[in-house]
């Protein structure tokens, strides 16, 4: 027992010794670790310095619909980056190597809620126990989505260091990008003039006495209704009036009444007048209706053709529902060949049935535009009677019309103007995505201290202390 006792007496007077050396080397294990954990500072502070860290600059394409620009060209990301743009770009913030620009500068249409979304679809895909076709579905619906928030968003990316430029130049050097793509676009080639509104114009100065200006009189009403009906699908044209205050509805109403009370007389006073002309104009009259007649005599087989194509498939394509409505049912999807085969044939017979539909809507067009032709036909080759200053009551009624008609599309492309002045707007400011530190950098200081502290403790325990006299 007493050996036990100082085995023990011993073992505590040696910590207490272990103890009292470390603390009496305090200050050499402060040094240790404090040069420990500056060192690795520095490597994490050396690892950063050769991290790429990017601006980037999101903004939103106010001007590009269905990937075309207001005067129908198509875009395309390359536009923003075109060497055009980055001479521009040089040019407005004084950049001397405007070459080294392509290099230093993406751009791709992405939007910040891609991140979310790709995070979203890919813990649906890391779920257990799925299946290729659900893997399918996942990623159709993934294309869909992003599609929907990136079509009309663009992501910049500048590289300023690779510029040797600072931060805040590569901020103003971001803002100033899309700036210069504007001013390329807009000024240079136009993009902002909504080609639908060109070429739109008629005359005004239109005699219906001679027999020229009543086959004009026909034409240009057309066009001036196919003006007034691009403006009528605007709803932002709808409401544009004229200093009289008529507007497209009004003028669309007062072309109707023209034609109903003035176009008979007209082209019937004409007709008499030059029977060379109006042999010419029927003549042609007749040939536009006989190639009408032609075109619906294809479509109405084409219908036909379809029509038996479905009519033969209808069991079929019943079959195929019920088996693949019991099979969802059930919660699985499982899609052999012959699954597969159904499908097909359901898709088949959807796009029939589209284009059955497109050819219906071509036939119902035809059959308008040979009508109004007849009707030109009976006008011309009908001599009615009418007072002698009725030409002069259609010649000023027309004039008013075109007029108010020029002077709504006048104001039409100055509102398109002033709706569609730039190409895009900023999304916020140039930001830097990510940490400018490496990944691992809390882990490298971490265990720098800690290789520090061992370090530390292993020389105080192996420096003798010093003796004092």
């Amino acid at each position: 027992m007493a050996s036990q006792a100082e085995h023990l007496l011993e073992d505590e007077i040696s910590l207490t010794e272990l103890a009292l050396k470390l603390w009496q080397r305090r200050a050499l294990i402060v040094a240790v670790m404090g040069l420990a954990s500056l060192g690795g500072l520095g490597f994490m502070l050396a690892k950063a310095s050769q991290i790429r860290t990017p601006i980037t600059h999101f903004i939103n394409l106010t001007a590009i619909e269905k990937g075309a620009y207001p005067n129908g060209t198509a875009f395309l990301v390359q536009d923003i980056v075109s060497p055009r743009v980055l001479s521009e770009l040089a040019r407005l913030t004084g950049y001397e190597a405007p070459e080294t620009l392509r290099d230093a500068i993406s751009v791709s249409l992405n939007a910040p809620v891609s991140i979310g979304i790709m995070k979203k679809y890919q813990a649906m895909l890391d779920r257990r126990s799925i299946n290729q076709a659900e893997i399918d579905l996942i990623n159709a619906a993934l294309a869909e989505e992003l599609a929907a928030v990136t079509d009309d968003t663009a992501r910049i990316t500048v590289d300023y260091q690779a510029l040797g430029l600072s931060r805040a130049d590569g901020e103003y050097l971001a803002l100033m990008f899309p700036q210069s793509w504007t001013h390329i676009y807009v000024r240079q080639f136009r993009v902002l003039d909504n080609t639908r509104l060109q070429g739109l114009a008629v005359i005004t100065d239109l005699p219906l006495t001679s027999g020229l200006g009543g086959l004009e009189a026909e034409r240009i009403l057309r066009n001036l209704g196919e003006g007034l009906t691009l403006m009528a699908e605007d709803s932002r044209l709808q409401s544009l009036q004229t200093k009289e205050g008529v507007t497209p509805a009004d003028l669309r109403r007062q072309i109707s009444d023209f034609r109903a009370v003035y176009m008979s007389a007209i082209l019937s006073q004409n007709m008499n007048i030059s029977d060379a002309m109006r042999d010419f104009y029927l003549s042609d009259l007749a040939v536009k209706i006989e190639q009408m007649d032609d075109q619906l005599a294809g479509l109405d087989a084409a219908i036909q053709e379809i029509k038996d194509i479905l009519d033969r498939q209808k069991p079929d394509a019943a079959n195929s529902k019920s088996s693949l409505s019991s099979g969802l049912a059930g919660g699985q999807i499982q899609l052999g060949a012959g699954a597969i085969a159904e499908i097909i044939s359901l898709v088949n017979d959807s796009a029939l049935s589209s284009y059955l539909t497109g050819l219906f809507d071509a036939q119902h067009a035809l059959i308008q535009a040979r009508s109004e032709l007849r009707t030109q036909i009976r006008q011309a080759t009908t001599a009615a009677p009418f007072p002698e200053d009725i030409l002069d009551r259609a010649q000023a009624t027309l004039d008013a019309i075109i007029a108010s008609y020029n002077e709504l599309l006048g104001l039409a492309r100055q509102m398109h103007r002033r709706n569609i002045s730039e190409l895009h707007t900023d999304l916020g400011s140039p930001i830097i995505l990510g940490s400018p530190l490496p990944e691992k950098g809390p882990l490298i200081l971490a265990l720098s201290v800690v290789v520090g502290l061992f370090f530390s403790v292993f020389l105080a325990l192996i420096l003798p202390l010093r003796s004092h006299a």
